[in-house]
């Protein structure tokens, strides 16, 4: 019996870590909204195994044949290296945005360069846009598709992924976590139940009592 309780805790257990969200790497979409081309980042960066370059001010851009995207506005931010990823998203040439809000938030394939805002605390969720107007991802030079970059090791491992033209994967509300990991420890201890109330030539879930 012991045996048996203890294997539906632990299954319960792994069911809860399977519906549990991942630490989710910062994630930036570029993507057509009627008429524009918008884009947005969003989410937090670990900048421990990367190297302070001093800080810089530039206005929202995008230039695709050099995998570099910015988004947000300020007064400066800081760039740190070394990430590694593509080295384009496409082959057009700086284009600034018309409008941007919210942080700083950017990366350059080549050479390699990750910005946030000046004295931005590591973990820290922040989030930008940028707004092109009367223009399209072609006319950017886009190429859609999914570009991920990557720095750090061990623990201090981190990721950012640009969605150009894509829909990033949609993340289970905690609501809907909550439920489901409930849903599946009540099935596994309907289970147990049913396993007490049984033994050698007694159907399942029939209580000894009734036999």
């Amino acid at each position: 019996m012991k045996i048996h309780i203890f294997l539906a805790a632990s299954l319960a257990g792994a069911a809860m870590a399977c519906v549990q969200p991942a630490n989710a790497s910062a994630i930036f979409t570029i993507e057509q909204v009627g008429g524009n081309v918008v884009a947005t980042g969003d989410g937090s960066f670990d900048l421990t195994d990367l190297t302070l370059d001093g800080p810089f001010n530039v206005s929202a851009v995008v230039l695709p044949a050099d995998s570099t995207l910015l988004v947000g506005a300020g007064s400066a931010y800081d760039i740190y290296t070394t990430i590694s990823g593509p080295s384009a998203f496409g082959s057009g040439l700086a284009s600034f945005a018309s409008s941007a809000s919210g942080d700083y938030m950017a990366f350059d394939g080549d050479p390699g360069q990750l910005a946030v805002p000046v004295g931005y605390v590591p973990g820290t969720e922040i989030s930008g846009s940028a707004i092109w107007d009367s223009t399209t991802l072609l006319a950017l030079g886009i190429t859609p598709g999914i570009y991920t970059y990557t720095w750090g090791t061990g623990p201090d491992a981190d990721s950012l992924t640009l969605y150009a033209g894509e829909q990033p994967p949609a993340v289970p509300e905690p609501s809907t976590i909550t439920l489901l990991g409930a849903g599946l420890l009540a099935a596994m201890l309907l289970a147990l139940s049913k396993t007490r109330n049984s033994s050698p030539g007694n159907p399942v879930g029939v209580p000894a009592s009734r036999l």
